[in-house]
């Protein structure tokens, strides 16, 4: 655990393609949202979620306008710490040993450290410094409400999925489950089994 950071959970997304909320999904008995919650409070980080309910032994913060995006939702909130870790909720197998293997990375030079999976970078497992969110309200004020225009916007660093690897992070970790059957291909690499 790092004491320098805090973690958001987003977790009001409309989960369009999952067709239910994919925070109240049921992995290993949980849901993915409380499962998440329960990891970070084990891991000891303070967390906080945004969205349209609180869940489990975290901060709550009401999402204003319903579906109205991350950077949005990510407005609401007031950074306490100096680096901010930003999750989905839709992550069914997530580990939080990837929020201090990105606060060792994230050097002084740089406003966030994201991992680039797929060729595409993951802002919502992202580490942020606390100073990114003046850029991201200016952005809302705007009228802003693409999370990808406040990413190009930042100094950002990038971490290889090799790198990933190398440091012990499973990518599978680090999936988020859009639809039923991305959910259920991800359990089945989990255990090793087709579902």
């Amino acid at each position: 655990m790092l004491d320098d950071v805090e973690v958001v959970l987003l977790t009001g997304g409309a989960s369009r393609r999952m067709g239910e909320d994919k925070a109240s999904l049921i992995v290993d008995g949980l849901s993915m949202g409380d499962r998440m919650i329960h990891l970070l409070n084990e891991a000891g980080y303070v967390a906080t979620t945004i969205g349209r309910r609180p869940l489990g032994e975290s901060r709550f913060l009401q999402d204003r306008e319903e579906f109205s995006g991350p950077l949005t939702a990510l407005a609401l909130f007031e950074p306490c710490a100096p680096t901010v870790m930003v999750l989905s909720c839709d992550m069914p197998l997530f580990d939080p040993a990837i929020i201090g293997v990105l606060g060792r990375l994230i050097g002084e030079d740089v406003d966030a450290i994201l991992p680039r999976i797929g060729g595409r970078l993951q802002p919502l497992v992202g580490l942020y410094r606390d100073s990114s969110w003046h850029s991201l309200r200016r952005l809302v004020e705007s009228g802003e409400r693409r999370l990808m225009a406040w990413v190009e916007y930042l100094r950002v660093k990038n971490v290889s999925e090799a790198d990933l690897k190398d440091v012990g992070i499973d990518l599978l970790t680090l999936r988020s489950a859009n639809s039923p059957d991305e959910l259920q291909e991800i359990l089945a690499q989990s255990y090793g089994t087709s579902q």
